[in-house]
């Protein structure tokens, strides 16, 4: 469940209804990496949650987090990432963590002499991209021509008619797929440039692509 809704943007029955059969066989297990650490995990339920996420999620985002800077000329750190640090962190008991749905209490609670409260209390605010305002009309018309045409079916991955039915819905607003048709489209992007060897697109002087 966890993995499911946190990790993917389909879960397991939305998978199986996405993916050809060829695919579904070939893929194999997509968490068992993830549930190996699991399984070597020790403690209450929180950190065993919080050592499989240390693991696993934390290693691709410090990736990104270290892509993403050096592309910046920017060298960034991570200090709360100190191995002394983190150790000390695991060893806190799960009572001192938690209040209600709210987390990271010890590291607030340190801070409330150096933020005001406002800034540390609120909520949780992210870095959200504009999917949606991105994917509307034209734009969900050409991202849906290009998953479903020939060239991209002819990969084996993906379901036609499943596609269709995703957009459909989005359109309706019966369901919001931002999410999905991101990852769907990218992941496209990533085969006709990576796999195919296509040239990608490059932003000319009055901004179009």
């Amino acid at each position: 469940m966890y993995f499911d809704n946190f990790y993917s943007a389909f879960t397991g029955d939305e998978q199986n209804e996405l993916l050809t059969s060829e695919a579904r066989e070939s893929a194999g297990k997509p968490y068992a990496s993830a549930m190996g650490y699991w399984e070597n995990s020790s403690g209450d339920l929180l950190h065993k949650l919080l050592y499989t996420d240390m693991k696993t999620y934390l290693v691709e985002l410090l990736m990104k987090q270290d892509q993403m800077s050096m592309a910046a000329s920017i060298e960034s750190r991570v200090p709360f990432l100190d191995h002394v640090l983190v150790e000390q962190a695991m060893r806190i008991p799960t009572k001192y963590l938690l209040n209600g749905l709210s987390g990271k209490m010890v590291l607030k609670r340190a801070l409330e002499d150096l933020l005001p409260r406002d800034i540390l209390y609120r909520k949780k605010m992210g870095f959200p991209t504009p999917w949606a305002r991105w994917l509307q009309d034209d734009q969900l018309n050409e991202v849906e021509q290009m998953l479903t045409s020939d060239r991209s079916l002819a990969r084996g991955l993906f379901r036609g008619e499943t596609l269709h039915c995703i957009f459909a819905e989005h359109r309706k607003k019966q369901r919001d797929h931002t999410d999905r048709i991101w990852r769907l489209m990218n992941l496209e992007l990533w085969h006709r440039v990576f796999v195919d060897a296509e040239a990608p697109k490059t932003q000319s002087a009055n901004g179009a692509l």
